[in-house]
């Protein structure tokens, strides 16, 4: 399951809208993933928000991410490094 990205985020208090218009409510997302894309001479961080059962995930660019994870999904280099951020249970 390849997750679809797209560049950019807006928020809200009751969730956020990508720059391609898809607008996600906090309370639909089931799962929050942290992966990155081989883009050849850099690599691309994004973060994936699973809604519900669904097997897509709505993913936005996150260009000079530095948090705890951040090595986790950076390194090593050329690999996907999926990593889950949060879950809901159920």
């Amino acid at each position: 399951m390849k997750p679809r990205t797209t560049a950019g985020i807006s928020l809200s208090p009751d969730g956020f809208t990508n720059s391609s218009g898809a607008t996600i409510a906090w309370a639909e997302v089931s799962e929050i993933i942290a992966s990155k894309e081989d883009c050849l001479t850099t690599d691309e961080i994004c973060l994936g928000f699973r809604r519900g059962d669904r097997e897509e995930y709505v993913c936005v660019n996150v260009p000079g991410v530095r948090t705890d994870w951040f090595s986790e999904v950076a390194f090593p280099a050329f690999a996907v490094n999926r990593t889950m951020l949060c879950s809901r249970p159920g």
